[in-house]
C-alpha cells in the first residue's frame, strides 16, 4: 500500500481562517458511515463535502496536525467521538431553556413535554429515542448516580410511576428537562425538596 502523502490544495489553511470558532456539525448514522478510508486523490475538503462534515470537525475528531497531508489507507472518523458528542448534546439542549411546557409537545415552536424534549434533542444528532419517558428508560444501559456522565438520561417518579419524568444530565449534579411549572429549565438532581426524593434511575442511551 502506498504511503505517499496526498497534498491538499494550496491556501487550505487560509480558507479555514474564516472563523476561529470550532464548527459543530452532527452526522446522522443513517446519513453517512462512521468512518472513511482515504483513497488516492482524496483531500479533506472533498471528504468533508461528500459526507457533510465540516473541515474543522474532521481535523479535530481525527487529531490531524497537518491538514495538508493525508495518506491512502488512513481511516478517518466521520462522527464525533463520544465525549465530544455528549458536549454537543448538552450545548444543544441548553438552547431551549425557557421554552414553555406543552403536553405532547415535541418542538420549540409549540413547547415540549419532558420526553418530547429529550427525544427532540437526541433526534438532532441522528439518535432515535422512543416517545415516552417509560419507553426511553429501556434504551441503553442503566448507570448509577455516582457514574453519571453528561447526556445520560435521569428519571423521576412524579406521578406515582417510576419513570414519569425524564431529563438530560448536564454534569455537576444538574440536569435539564421540560417541567410543567417552568418549561425547559435546569434543576439540581439532589434538590432535597423535590427532585432528590423522586429520582429513580439513570440510563446511558449512548452506551454501545
Amino acid at each position: 500500500m502506498s504511503h505517499q502523502p496526498i497534498r491538499r490544495l494550496a491556501g487550505f489553511i487560509a480558507g479555514l481562517g474564516v472563523s476561529g470558532a470550532l464548527m459543530c456539525s452532527a452526522v446522522s448514522a443513517s446519513a453517512a458511515p462512521s468512518s472513511y478510508t482515504v483513497r488516492s486523490g482524496d483531500t479533506l475538503w472533498k471528504i468533508s463535502q461528500a459526507y457533510h462534515v465540516s473541515l474543522n470537525d474532521l481535523i479535530s475528531w481525527n487529531h490531524i496536525t497537518n491538514p495538508n497531508l493525508i495518506y491512502p489507507g488512513e481511516v478517518l472518523t466521520l462522527v464525533p467521538p463520544q465525549t465530544v458528542l455528549r458536549e454537543q448534546i448538552i450545548s444543544y439542549a441548553k438552547q431551549f431553556q425557557g421554552v414553555p411546557y406543552h403536553y405532547g409537545g415535541t418542538s420549540a415552536s409549540t413547547g415540549f413535554d419532558c420526553s418530547g424534549f429529550v427525544m427532540t434533542v437526541y433526534q438532532h444528532f441522528g439518535i432515535s429515542l422512543p416517545r415516552t419517558a417509560a419507553q426511553q428508560h429501556s434504551v441503553g444501559q442503566t448507570v448509577s448516580a455516582s457514574q453519571l456522565q453528561p447526556a445520560d438520561l435521569v428519571f423521576f417518579n412524579t406521578t406515582g410511576q417510576p419513570y414519569s419524568h425524564v431529563g438530560i444530565y448536564i454534569g455537576n449534579g444538574q440536569f435539564i428537562s421540560a417541567t410543567s411549572s417552568k418549561g425547559v429549565t435546569i434543576s439540581n438532581l439532589s434538590d432535597p425538596y423535590y427532585w432528590g426524593p423522586r429520582f429513580t434511575s439513570a440510563t446511558d442511551p449512548l452506551a454501545e
